[in-house]
Order: structure tokens, then C-alpha cells, then sequence
């Protein structure tokens, strides 16, 4: 399976999610993944790498090109780890979203 998408040759779903469309795609399936205990271990975690890749970015200012191919490397590590420690909120509001246009 390729991970590049081509959106222009896709039918939309209006109903989809663009970020989490197989996740989202059945409510009680994103419901029993954050009820899950394991789910809750996972997040301290992600939490202690979110904050030490960012102190990382902040207080390490790159001088080289390859210091600065690091940095970058590090800002999309940090934007994962907010993107999964949002899930919870995100299916929320998704939910709510389906709700409403209903």
C-alpha cells in the first residue's frame, strides 16, 4: 500500500475525515481504542517525547545545515505526537460534526 494519496482522482465523502479517515470511518472503533487502558500508557509517554523533543528545538539552536536538517526532523516528530495526544478531542468533535448533519 502507497502512502501518498492523490485526492483528485478520489471520490469525497463528505462524512470522511481527512486526518484519521479508517479510524473515524467507524465511531465505536475509535471509542474502544481510547477507552483502552493501554491507549492512556501510550499518551504519558508520547507527553515526556512531545516535551523533550521540544526543549530540544527551543534551547538547541542549529549552526550547520545538517544541525538544521535535525531541527526540522524534530518539528515533525513534535507535530505526530500532537496529532495523537489530540485524538481524543479530534473524534469528539468529529462525532459532534456527524451529529449536526444528521
Amino acid at each position: 500500500m502507497s502512502y501518498r494519496s492523490n485526492r483528485k482522482d478520489k471520490v469525497v465523502d463528505p462524512e470522511a475525515s481527512f486526518r484519521w479517515p479508517h479510524l473515524l470511518a467507524d465511531p465505536e472503533q475509535v471509542d474502544r481504542l481510547l477507552a483502552n487502558p493501554e491507549w492512556q500508557v501510550l499518551c504519558q509517554d508520547l507527553m515526556q517525547l512531545l516535551e523533550e523533543r521540544q526543549s530540544e528545538v527551543i534551547h538547541k539552536l542549529p549552526t550547520t545545515m545538517e544541525a538544521q536538517a535535525q531541527e526540522n526532523f524534530l518539528r515533525g516528530k513534535i507535530s505526530v505526537y500532537e496529532d495523537l495526544l489530540g485524538l481524543k478531542e479530534e473524534a469528539e468533535q468529529w462525532k459532534q460534526t456527524l451529529k449536526k448533519g444528521k
